[in-house]
C-alpha cells in the first residue's frame, strides 16, 4: 500500500471506531480542560467537567515525525506514520490517545527502549494495561508481514536491560495479529484478543451465576479451598489438563509471575504434592516456566524423581 493509502484507511478506520463508541456517549467523554477545546464537541457545555470529544483533522509536520522518530529510536512504518498523522483522538487503549495538546501520547506512553532494541516498535497497552503492544519490525519494509504482538510489561522487570537478548524477548512475546490493519480491523469488528477476552470472561460469570449460584471469581475462591468444594461446585471431572509452575509471588498477591519449579514460593514440595494428588496425577500436567530447553529438561527430570508410580 502507499502512504496515501494507509492515510485513507486510518481516516476511515477513526471515522468509523468513534461512529461505534459514540452509541455509549460515555465512552467517547472526558473530562478535557480549556487547552483541549479544540476537541470538545460542538454541541458540549464548556461549564460541564466531563466533554464529549471529537475527531479533529490532524495537521502534524515532517519535522515533528522526525522529531518523534529520533526520541524513539526508530523510523516509522508508513501505517504507523499514517496512524499517527491524518486525526487527532482520545480513544484510549487498545488504540492510545493522540490529542490536540498532546501528539503522541500512546506511542509515547508504550515506548520501551529493551523493546526497540530488539526489533520491536511498541504503540499501545492491551485495554487493562497489563500488556505492551508491539510492530515487529524484522519484515520490514513488508508491512503487511510485520506482525502485532504483545508482552506483559511485568515480564520486562526480570532482564538485565543491557544484557537481555532478542531471543530471550521473543519467546516472551505473544501474537494477537497479522500486521496494524488487520489488528485495528479485529478492535472494530470485535475481534481482538481484549474483545473475546471480555466475552469469554462474561460467559465464565454467566456460568456461575446460573449453574453455581455464585456472584462472582472471589465467592468461587472462596468456596473451593478444598478439592470437595471443587468437585462439589466445579466437577473434577471437567478438569482435563494442568498447567504447572512455582510462583515468584507469594500466596494472595494477585499477580501471576511464574518462576521456575523448586526456585518459587510455593517450592518442590507442594509442587510435589500436586502431583501426586490422587485426584490429579492421572491428568497431564504442561511447564508454565521461564525457561530454555536445557531448564524443561532438568525440570521434567525433577519431578519424575517427585512423581510416586
Amino acid at each position: 500500500m502507499t502512504y496515501a493509502e494507509y492515510q485513507e484507511y486510518m481516516r476511515n478506520f477513526f471515522e468509523q471506531y468513534y461512529q461505534k463508541l459514540s452509541q455509549e456517549e460515555i465512552r467517547v467523554t472526558l473530562p478535557l480542560e480549556e487547552e483541549e477545546k479544540e476537541m470538545w464537541s460542538d454541541d458540549v457545555n464548556p461549564n460541564d467537567e466531563w466533554k464529549k470529544w471529537k475527531l479533529v483533522p490532524a495537521m502534524i509536520s515532517d519535522g515533528e515525525i522526525k522529531k518523534l522518530e529520533k526520541e524513539i529510536g526508530v523510523e516509522l512504518p508508513l501505517s504507523l506514520k499514517a496512524f499517527l498523522t491524518v486525526t487527532h483522538h482520545c480513544f484510549d487503549n487498545p488504540i492510545g490517545r493522540n490529542s490536540v495538546a498532546e501528539h503522541f501520547q500512546g506511542v509515547k506512553n508504550a515506548w520501551n527502549p529493551v523493546l526497540v532494541r530488539c526489533g520491536y516498535l511498541p504503540f499501545a497497552w492491551d485495554e487493562d494495561g497489563y500488556f505492551i503492544r508491539c510492530i515487529r519490525l524484522e519484515k520490514m519494509p513488508e508491512e503487511e508481514k510485520c506482525g502485532i504482538y504483545q508482552i506483559d510489561h511485568e515480564v520486562l522487570f526480570d532482564f538485565d536491560e543491557d544484557m537481555v537478548t532478542p531471543e530471550e524477548i521473543d519467546q516472551r512475546m505473544v501474537f494477537i495479529s497479522e500486521n496494524l490493519l488487520t489488528y485495528l480491523d479485529e478492535i472494530l469488528h470485535d475481534r481482538d484478543c481484549d474483545s473475546l477476552r471480555k466475552a469469554s470472561q462474561k460467559e465464565v460469570l454467566r456460568v456461575l451465576k446460573e449453574e453455581c449460584g455464585l456472584q462472582n471469581y472471589d465467592e468461587l475462591s472462596d468456596k473451593i479451598d478444598d478439592d470437595e468444594e471443587f468437585d462439589k461446585i466445579i466437577g473434577i471431572d471437567k478438569l482435563k489438563a494442568i498447567h504447572l509452575n512455582d510462583s515468584k509471588n507469594p500466596f494472595n498477591s494477585h499477580k501471576d509471575r511464574h518462576e521456575k519449579i523448586g526456585e518459587g514460593s510455593l517450592g518442590l514440595k507442594a509442587i510435589s504434592n500436586i502431583i501426586n494428588h490422587p485426584k490429579l496425577k492421572h491428568l497431564p500436567f504442561f511447564l508454565e516456566t521461564p525457561n530454555e530447553l536445557d531448564g524443561y529438561k532438568n525440570e521434567i527430570e525433577i519431578l519424575r524423581k517427585e512423581y510416586i508410580e
